[in-house]
C-alpha cells in the first residue's frame, strides 16, 4: 500500500513539474499526467 502512494506521489510531482515546464497550460492535465506515468520506474 505504502509503495502505492509514493507511486502516486511521484506521479503527481512529476505531472506537476513538467506542466510547470510547459508554462502552466489548461487543459493539458492528462498529457502531463499520462508522460509521467511513463516516466515511472519503480527503485
Amino acid at each position: 500500500m505504502e509503495n502505492q502512494n509514493g507511486r502516486e506521489t511521484w506521479i503527481n510531482n512529476r505531472a506537476y513539474e513538467l506542466w510547470q515546464h510547459a508554462g502552466e497550460p489548461e487543459d493539458q492535465q492528462h498529457e502531463h499526467w499520462s508522460q509521467a506515468t511513463k516516466e515511472w520506474r519503480p527503485v
